[in-house]
């Protein structure tokens, strides 16, 4: 398979299940992020969909700092 371009987690999250299905090794995705909407909690909604139906690796590239008290 080649670049699909959908543009909803549900439809990802579909193509994800039909991707597993297929027998693909690999499923490389991007969140929805129209005017730089995305946020914490819509990046887990989204990768959690499509981590539902095929395993998931995520390399986001997006820095979130840890804190320690120690």
């Amino acid at each position: 398979m080649t670049k699909v371009a959908l543009e909803h987690t549900a439809v990802r999250a579909d193509f994800a299940r039909f991707a597993a299905g297929a027998g693909a090794d690999v499923l490389m995705v991007l969140p929805p992020d129209w005017d730089a909407s995305t946020t914490p909690d819509t990046l887990a909604e989204h990768y959690g969909a499509v981590a539902a139906h095929f395993p998931a690796m995520l390399v986001t590239g997006i820095f979130i700092p840890v804190w320690n008290s120690s």
